[in-house]
C-alpha cells in the first residue's frame, strides 16, 4: 500500500480527528451531568423541586394562616436544599473524575511523544543510510494520528525528513527532542473554581486552542469541561441555593 505523504492531508485528518474526539469527550461529560438528575424522569432536578416549592410558597401565600401551608413550604424547601447538595457532591466526583482523566491524558501525550521521538530518529537513520524509510514514516503517521485524539496538533516536514509538532495555540510539543506535558492535578475543586493548566515544559497551553473551530482532542474536551461547563452547571445550583438560605435564614434548612 503506498504511503499518502501530503503533509497538507495529514494534517487535515489530524485536525478533524481532533475535533471529533473532543466532540465526543464533551458528549460524554453532558451525558454525565444529565444523569445526575435523570434518575425517575427528573423528579429530583433542581427545576421539578424548585417548581414544587414555589407551589407549595404560592399555597402558603394564599392562606398564611394554615399551618399546614407554612410547613408544606419548609419541607419542599428542605428538599430543594437536599437535592442541590446531592448534585454539588457529584458534580464535585464529576470534576474530580475529569481531573484524573486529564492526568491520564497528559502521561498518554507524553508516551507518544517519547514513542515519535524514536521514529523520527530511526527515519533519519534510514534516509542517511540511502535505505527505504517508509515503514518508519508510516509508523511515525500512525502515532501523529494517535496523538490528534488526545490534543489539537499541526505538523511541518523538514528536508532531512524529521517533522515538528506543534498544539493548535502554537506552542512546541516536538522539535527535534520531546517537549514535557505536564497538569496541575487537583485532587478536589471548590464549586465554581476553574483554571486548571496544562503546561509544556512548564509553560502555560492557551485553552483558546480548544475551541472551535480547531478542535482540541480529548485532552482539550476534558478542559472544557473542568475548566468551563461543570463551573457553570455549579454556579447554577449555587445561584439556588443562595437564594434559598435568604429565604430562609438560620438553621432551618439543616440536615
Amino acid at each position: 500500500m503506498r504511503r499518502d505523504g501530503d503533509i497538507h492531508l495529514l494534517n487535515n485528518y489530524l485536525v478533524k480527528a481532533s475535533e471529533a474526539a473532543a466532540s465526543g469527550t464533551l458528549s460524554n461529560g453532558l451525558n454525565r451531568l444529565s444523569d445526575i438528575y435523570g434518575a425517575d424522569k427528573f423528579s429530583n432536578s433542581p427545576s421539578k423541586l424548585l417548581g414544587e416549592f414555589q407551589k407549595a410558597l404560592q399555597l402558603y401565600a394564599n392562606d398564611p394562616q394554615q399551618r399546614s401551608n407554612g410547613e408544606a413550604a419548609v419541607d419542599r424547601a428542605r428538599d430543594l436544599a437536599k437535592g442541590l447538595n446531592a448534585g454539588s457532591r457529584e458534580i464535585e466526583k464529576l470534576c474530580n473524575d475529569v481531573n484524573s482523566d486529564i492526568e491520564d491524558s497528559v502521561n498518554y501525550i507524553n508516551g507518544l511523544l517519547q514513542k515519535f521521538h524514536e521514529l523520527d530518529q530511526l527515519v533519519v537513520r534510514e534516509r542517511n543510510a540511502n535505505r527505504d524509510d517508509s515503514v518508519y514514516m508510516d509508523q511515525r503517521d500512525a502515532v501523529l494520528k494517535e496523538l490528534s485524539q488526545e490534543i489539537g496538533i499541526n505538523t511541518v516536514n523538514h528536508s532531512d525528513g524529521t517533522m515538528s509538532i506543534y498544539g493548535m495555540d502554537g506552542s512546541t510539543l516536538y522539535d527535534k527532542i520531546p517537549r514535557t506535558v505536564s497538569f496541575q492535578f487537583s485532587t478536589s475543586l471548590p464549586p465554581g473554581i476553574s483554571g486548571k493548566q496544562i503546561f509544556i515544559d512548564g509553560v502555560p497551553l492557551g485553552h483558546s486552542s480548544f475551541i472551535d473551530p480547531n478542535g482540541g482532542g480529548n485532552l482539550g474536551g476534558l478542559l472544557q469541561l473542568c475548566d468551563d461547563i461543570i463551573p457553570q452547571y455549579q454556579k447554577q445550583l449555587d445561584e439556588i441555593a443562595n437564594a434559598l438560605i435568604q429565604m430562609f435564614p438560620g438553621p432551618l434548612l439543616y440536615f
